[in-house]
């Protein structure tokens, strides 16, 4: 039950609705370092709320999977081929200044394509960034942009040098 006033915990009716049109299976692999400092866990676990949410309500057409890349050397080198780098924490410790370095990112996979967002900075629109990359991998056309002329545009190989 989500008593947040405005719901933050809480699946909006469009991820929903795009939960429920899935095709294939989504599988979203959450790189993120089990070493993280004290001040990142609430954001940690505010993101692992959201994906189980996505696990939950998207039954057996969304697969959530943890993965720690500093335990690990072949899910290190998954995470670096995704382009998901570790990241520098600065954290205070028993009075001391303090840099750890972790793993905070998303790899979001449907029907052999994937879309990864690699540093999980800001979490405020995570349902939203998660829910446009499974509605972009849901495509299975890139819209077209279509160029005109003759109306006073300004010719393309003038704007371009």
């Amino acid at each position: 039950m989500d008593l947040t006033a405005n719901r933050i915990h809480t699946l909006s009716l469009t991820t929903k609705q795009n939960l429920k049109e899935l095709d294939d299976l989504v599988t979203i692999k959450a790189y993120i370092s089990s070493n993280l400092p004290p001040e990142i866990l609430p954001l940690k676990d505010t993101i692992s709320f959201t994906l189980n949410q996505y696990d939950q309500f998207g039954g057996a057409k969304v697969k959530v999977i943890y993965k720690d890349p500093q335990k690990n050397e072949e899910v290190k080198s998954e995470a670096q081929s995704l382009g998901i780098a570790p990241i520098q924490f600065s954290s205070i410790k028993s009075d001391q200044y303090q840099v750890v370095q972790g793993y905070f990112g998303l790899g979001i996979f449907y029907a052999g394509s994937q879309e990864v967002i690699p540093a999980l900075q800001e979490i405020n629109n995570l349902e939203y960034r998660l829910t446009a990359a499974i509605s972009n991998l849901k495509k299975s056309e890139l819209p077209m942009i279509g160029i005109t002329t003759g109306s006073g545009e300004i010719n393309l190989n003038q704007a371009i040098r």
